[in-house]
Formats: C-alpha cells, sequence, structure tokens
C-alpha cells in the first residue's frame, strides 16, 4: 500500500499527465503504449528490480532482503499444484 502511494506522489512531484478516466465510451486506443501489469509474482519482481525510480524509494540491503525472500517463498512453491501452493501460503499466512 505503501508503494502504491508513493507512486501516487512521484506523479503529483514529477507532474506526470493525469491519466484517462475510464468509462464505457472511453475509446480502447487510449491504452495503446500502457504496459500490462504483471502476471506473476516473479514478472513483478522483475519489473522491480528493472525500474531504477521505485528501486531507488528502498534501502539497498531492505530491497535485496524483500526480494530474497520472495524469491524464495516462490522456490518453495514451485512444482506443487494449485491446491497444495494454496495450503502452503494459507499456512504460512
Amino acid at each position: 500500500m505503501g508503494v502504491l502511494l508513493r507512486a501516487g506522489l512521484e506523479g503529483l512531484v514529477r507532474d506526470y499527465d493525469e491519466p484517462t478516466v475510464w468509462s464505457e465510451d472511453t475509446d480502447a486506443s487510449v491504452l495503446d503504449g500502457v504496459p500490462a501489469l504483471p502476471s506473476s509474482l516473479e514478472e513483478a519482481l522483475q519489473a522491480l528490480e528493472s525500474d531504477d525510480v521505485v528501486r531507488s524509494w528502498f534501502d539497498p540491503q531492505l530491497l535485496a532482503t524483500h526480494l530474497s525472500v520472495k524469491r524464495s517463498e516462490l522456490a518453495q512453491l514451485a512444482g506443487l499444484d494449485e491446491a497444495a501452493r494454496i495450503r502452503k501460503v494459507a499456512d504460512v499466512y
């Protein structure tokens, strides 16, 4: 949640263009060039690692620890079927 707030503040500070407000009448072409959100945790971690602005918001050691923990979690879930993954995550959280 904190990163979302920080991203919003970054948009204000850097005076980014206001996003288009989406409605049923909005032409889908306004989304051309907008990157899709990551479709997996690994893609999200890669996006985080490659984003210089977002990385700069974190102490390097904190970021390295976060990435390491999340990749360790992924490794522990590798090879499990969906039901087993859900049980394992539910047990932890």
